[in-house]
């Protein structure tokens, strides 16, 4: 396996403990070491990640292999990582019957990804806003509407 394709897995298996809200530490390391190694020789069998229920679960072949207990996991989405990229799993399809559905992606930079746990912990505090606007996006669809009618 080239070695930019490894730590390329090695990135975003790094971001994905990060969005998960794990501490750095030596145990961390060792688990993502473990992970990427696996991630990186067996593409032929799909493997991937999830983060759920403050656990990250090995998957290949659509069978958990490992898990790891992440009692200090901040985020409270489920999270699927392939290697190549994260995304956001529908919580209530994945809770009920392991359905791997995926609702979003995550973005590759890491101040997005600061954003997204950002945003997360704004969501567990009632009454405070993430502070989203789609003011832009509306501006942007009217004026393609006036054009287009007229």
């Amino acid at each position: 396996m080239a070695t930019n394709n490894i730590q390329g897995i090695a990135a975003t298996v790094e971001r994905f403990f990060n969005l998960a809200g794990l501490p750095d530490g030596k145990q961390r390391a060792q688990i993502e070491e473990q992970i990427v190694n696996d991630l990186a020789g067996s593409a032929e069998r799909k493997p991937y990640l999830v983060l759920s229920d403050k656990a990250i679960y090995y998957y290949c072949d659509k069978k958990v292999v490992r898990d790891y207990p992440a009692v200090e996991a901040t985020s409270n989405r489920v999270l699927h990582c392939d290697g190549r990229r994260i995304s956001i799993l529908d919580r209530d399809a994945y809770v009920a019957n392991r359905a791997v559905v995926i609702v979003g992606a995550v973005a590759a930079t890491a101040a997005a990804g600061a954003a997204l746990a950002q945003a997360g912990a704004q969501e567990r505090r009632p009454g405070v806003s993430a502070g989203t606007s789609y003011s832009n996006n509306n501006n942007n669809n009217n004026n393609n509407n006036n054009n287009n009618n007229g």
